[in-house]
C-alpha cells in the first residue's frame, strides 16, 4: 500500500506542527488516518477545499479551523531505481555527446514538508450572509407545500445551481439496503442518459461516495487528477468533470444523499463560499427528507 507524508498543523495555535508517515490507498484516506493517529476526531474536518499541486502533493484547507494540510505520496524503492535508470546517460560514440533530460516520476521521494503550506482560495464575489438568508427562507417555504421526495431533491439541486453556477449537478439519494448512491435528480449535459442509465455509485467510491461515507463536504479543483475520482462514470456517459464540489446530507448518523456540482462556471474551481452555500442547502434539505421519510 502506498505511503504518504502528512503535514498537520495544530488545532491550538500554541501547539506544534506534525508530519506523519501513514499507509493509505490515496491522499484522502491518508488525511483521515493521519488525524486519527494523533487522536483527532475526523468528523471535525467537515468542509475541505483541495488543491492538487504540480509536484503531486495535495494542499487542503479545513474551512472550520482554517488549517492547511499537505499530503505527499512517497516513491517506492522500485520507482526511485527506475527513475535513476531513466536519467542515466547513454553511452556516447566518438565525437558525439548525448544529454539525457531528467524524466520526472509521478511520486516524489520523501522530503521535509513545509511548515506553512499555502492554499490560494478564490475570493467570494457575493454577499454570503444574504445568499444564505435567502436560501433559508426559500427552503422553509417548501415545508408549507408538503412536497414529495422527487420534488424536494429537484428543487434543492436547482437552488444549488442558481446560487453556484455550474455546468452540471446531481442529487444522489442513498439506498441503505444496497449501500449505494442513486441518481435521483440530474441537470446538465447527458442528464437524460444518466437518469435512465441505471448507474449506481457505491458509498465510499468516488468523490461523492467518499463524502457520503465520511460526512465531509469537499471541493476539488482538478478532479481528473484526484485518485478518488470515479472516471468510469464520466467515460460511460461521455462527459468530462474537472472541478467538483460535494456536500453530504446526513442526520443522526444516517446519510440521506449527496448534493454534487460539476465544472464551475466562470472559474476554474469552486470557492469556499460556494462550498458554504452547498453545505447550507444540504443541511436544510436533509431536514425535509427526514420529515418525508418519517
Amino acid at each position: 500500500m502506498p505511503q504518504f507524508e502528512v503535514f498537520i498543523p495544530p488545532l491550538d495555535p500554541a501547539g506544534s506542527n506534525l508530519t506523519l508517515t501513514v499507509e493509505a490507498a490515496d491522499w484522502l484516506e491518508a488525511l483521515c488516518s493521519g488525524l486519527a493517529n494523533i487522536g483527532e476526531d475526523v468528523q471535525l474536518v467537515s468542509r475541505v477545499i483541495c488543491d492538487l499541486q504540480s509536484d503531486g502533493s495535495v494542499h487542503g484547507v479545513d474551512l472550520e479551523s482554517g488549517r492547511v494540510f499537505r499530503l505527499l505520496e512517497m516513491a517506492t524503492e522500485a520507482e526511485i531505481v527506475s527513475s535513476r535508470d531513466a536519467v542515466a546517460p547513454a553511452p556516447a560514440g566518438r565525437g558525439e555527446r548525448f544529454e539525457s533530460a531528467p524524466q520526472p516520476i509521478a511520486r516524489v521521494t520523501s522530503r521535509p514538508l513545509p511548515t506553512d503550506p499555502q492554499l490560494r482560495l478564490p475570493r467570494p464575489a457575493i454577499d454570503l450572509d444574504q445568499v444564505l438568508g435567502e436560501l433559508f427562507e426559500r427552503i422553509q417555504e417548501l415545508y408549507c407545500e408538503h412536497p414529495d421526495r422527487d420534488s424536494v431533491v429537484g428543487t434543492l439541486l436547482d437552488l444549488a445551481l442558481e446560487k453556484v453556477p455550474a455546468d452540471a449537478g446531481t442529487f444522489y439519494l442513498a439506498d441503505i439496503s444496497s449501500h449505494d448512491l442513486l441518481f435521483a435528480s440530474v441537470r446538465g449535459p447527458r442528464s437524460v442518459e444518466i437518469l435512465h442509465s441505471g448507474l449506481r455509485v457505491p458509498i465510499g467510491h468516488g468523490v461523492a461516495g467518499f463524502c457520503a461515507q465520511e460526512g465531509v463536504a469537499m471541493a476539488i479543483g482538478d478532479a481528473q487528477r484526484d485518485p478518488r475520482f470515479a472516471r468510469e462514470i464520466g467515460d460511460k456517459i461521455g462527459y468530462a468533470a474537472h472541478s467538483m464540489a460535494c456536500a453530504p446530507l446526513d442526520k443522526g448518523g444516517r446519510c440521506f444523499g449527496v448534493l454534487q456540482l460539476i465544472n464551475r462556471v466562470g472559474a476554474t474551481c469552486f470557492s469556499a463560499a460556494d462550498l458554504d452555500i452547498l453545505v447550507a442547502i444540504a443541511r436544510q434539505g436533509v431536514e425535509l427528507l427526514a420529515l418525508i421519510d418519517a
